[in-house]
């Protein structure tokens, strides 16, 4: 099963190819429980910070908790051994972070893999037979060359994992709204600004998951409008409450 197929890349984040083959990888389970780990201080150390700075701090977050879970070999059997343990090394147990569904797959696989192996020997021979009669025929070795068992062993092109696709938590989401509300009444632009094609595929270069959650007219409108409208009728109170407190 190629990287591109096998259903156990979906929970590793692929990094740069190491070698002609394989990738960097870290598990999703492992760094996403070192990245909670931290949220609640790096929400609280960027609260008041702007956006290019919040995101600054979020690209360093996620690499420092790559560097805490530590890298995988990008290829099946490392996969499966992370997940699962080694049955050679009993020091290596299974991962404590990821998802049950991860493990599930996992262990198909690793069962699938060793039923393989069971006729293994019997193909091999089998292999060597056709092999050796190939030879008596001139002209015949080229054909191998294009058969499944040399297909395996094409490198399919991956895409690498970059960190402008991390999702946004809901904390995120909430300022990042927020902003654009104040951006747009500050611009004096139109309540469809965040609606425009050309509009959205700049933010989405900035960050690609960005595209997803920006307001459009009718939130912009709306609902962000209202929650502004009420946040600035709330602060209003307190500033009159206090003159009259100093008058009295």
């Amino acid at each position: 099963m190629s990287s591109s197929t096998n259903p156990l890349w979906e929970y590793f984040h692929r990094g740069e190819k190491q070698n002609s083959a394989q990738y960097e990888t870290w598990c999703k389970g492992c760094v996403k429980y070192y990245l909670d780990k931290e949220q609640r201080e790096l929400e609280e150390r960027i609260r008041n910070e702007d956006e290019a700075k919040k995101y600054q701090e979020q690209q360093k977050a996620f690499k420092e908790a790559c560097i805490a879970a530590g890298s995988v070999r990008g290829e099946e059997t490392a996969f499966i051994t992370h997940l699962l343990g080694s049955h050679r090394n009993k020091t290596q147990q299974e991962c404590l972070h990821a998802s049950d569904e991860a493990k599930v797959e996992a262990k198909r696989q690793r069962e699938q893999g060793t039923s393989s192996t069971v006729h293994a020997q019997g193909k091999t021979t089998a292999l060597k037979c056709q092999i050796s009669a190939l030879v008596d025929t001139p002209g015949s070795l080229s054909e191998p060359s294009s058969s499944p068992a040399s297909k395996k062993l094409r490198q399919t092109h991956l895409k690498t994992y970059n960190a402008l696709q991390m999702p946004f938590s809901d904390s995120e989401v909430e300022a990042l709204q927020a902003q654009a509300l104040r951006a747009q009444v500050s611009s004096k632009s139109p309540e469809t600004l965040f609606e425009d094609q050309e509009m959205l595929k700049f933010i989405g270069m900035l960050r690609k998951e960005a595209i997803h959650i920006m307001p459009t007219a009718k939130v912009l409108g709306g609902r962000l409008l209202t929650a502004a409208a009420a946040t600035v009728e709330k602060k209003l109170e307190e500033i009159l409450r206090g003159q009259v407190l100093g008058m009295s």
